[in-house]
């Protein structure tokens, strides 16, 4: 695969028992979880699975719809903010919530989203996905094709 995700996985496989072990209120804010590693893959190789992918504005809930559950602020962890990220938290940011980034020092910072290439604009999904593989469902990951020797038809020649 272009992206190793083994370390999610056992993260995820050991953390399920004491997730499920904990009181969580049925009020608690959503956490949502992304691989910071999600686009940093080797790019498309014959023969392998191409796991890489991005998110999308309609991946995540609106700042309307935050605002109206109460939400006034996200908290993003992570070394850097990436592009895609950016095009979701300069949204909420224009209506009002506020963001803070965790870095690798644990403290969380204000921080002002600077307007990303392409806001906005719809050039900005095709470039995006320039380069992703993308499956029959829609989304993205699927086996890159190797390449053929032939297209398996016949060339008629004229003359």
């Amino acid at each position: 695969m272009a992206v190793d995700v083994t370390d999610i996985v056992n993260a995820l496989y050991q953390g399920a028992e004491l997730l499920a072990s904990l009181y969580i209120r049925s009020d608690a804010p959503p956490a949502f979880l992304l691989d910071s590693n999600r686009m940093k893959g080797t790019a498309r190789q014959p023969g392998k699975y191409d796991n890489r992918w991005c998110i999308f504005p309609q991946d995540m809930p609106s700042a309307s719809f935050l605002l109206e559950q109460g939400i006034l602020s996200v908290y993003v962890r992570a070394d850097k903010v990436q592009n895609d990220l950016t095009h979701i938290l300069r949204r909420y940011q224009e209506k009002g919530i506020r963001i803070y980034h965790i870095g690798t020092s644990g403290t969380a910072n204000e921080l002002t989203v600077v307007r990303p290439s392409s806001f906005q604009s719809f050039l900005y999904r095709i470039q995006a996905m320039l380069g992703l593989t993308r499956n029959a469902a829609g989304g993205f990951g699927g086996m890159v094709p190797e390449p053929t020797q032939s297209s398996g038809g016949r060339y008629y020649g004229i003359g």
